[in-house]
């Protein structure tokens, strides 16, 4: 219901696949409204205006459902996509909330980020991170733990650093479980991670994460967080 408001106020999610051929938003003046942009509005075209604080109450819905269901996933998709419509509207501070309680609905931990180490040595005698927690949430974190070191972490470079590390293990987990995963250095230059899980298409795939991961968001966290690593900035 959530995504069907978006949809209908254009208010488009930046990690759901099933919103990403919606027009980009077009924010009313008092900063709290969203609606479709179209090429030659016409006067008295009866379109539907559709406020952001209506698809964020709903996004908010969707996320207690979910967590009175215990559907871990779709909650953190529901706080994931809340937050990528709150940072839209500047409210940067308020979608850090999200996509960090995001990641902690993706491992029922609180504070995972922060405490990632722990939840990776508990996780070993399971057969580490992929096997304890699945390729769902972890593929999710990666995402979501990117878009707070890309976004949300601009003053805290202590969390960066942590968070990247975190999306580095998880990472680590999800690659190193590949059937072709390269082993010569030279290799990785053509490497493409089409089998992460075998017999599941994970990218592209319509549903398969419950609303899709794509690969340019997926590659793009694990860009930021390797940069945070690599060049500490």
């Amino acid at each position: 219901a959530a995504r069907d408001l978006a949809v209908k106020g254009a208010a488009v999610a930046v990690d759901a696949s099933a919103l990403a051929e919606v027009p980009r938003p077009e924010l009313l003046p008092n900063a709290d409204t969203v609606r479709p942009i179209v090429d030659e509005p016409e006067e008295g075209d009866g379109s539907e205006v559709v406020t952001s604080t209506d698809v964020l109450r709903a996004y908010a819905a969707a996320a207690d459902l979910a967590r009175k269901k215990g559907e871990r996933v779709m909650l953190a998709d529901a706080l994931h996509e809340s937050a990528e419509l709150a940072f839209a509207l500047g409210q940067v501070q308020r979608a850090r909330e999200l996509w960090t309680d995001a990641v902690d609905s993706c491992f029922f931990t609180l504070q995972a980020a922060d405490y990632w180490e722990g939840l990776a040595t508990g996780a070993e005698a399971q057969g580490g991170l992929l096997a304890a927690h699945g390729w769902r949430a972890c593929a999710r974190g990666v995402v979501i733990l990117g878009r707070l070191v890309r976004h949300g972490l601009h003053n805290d470079l202590r969390a960066r650093d942590t968070h990247a590390r975190f999306a580095g293990a998880l990472a680590l987990s999800l690659l190193g479980a590949t059937l072709a995963h390269p082993q010569r250095a030279a290799d990785c230059a053509a490497y493409v991670p089409a089998c992460l899980v075998p017999g599941v298409e994970i990218f592209g795939g319509a549903g398969a994460l419950g609303g899709g991961l794509r690969e340019a968001e997926f590659a793009a966290s694990c860009a930021a967080c390797a940069t945070i690593l690599v060049e500490g900035a």
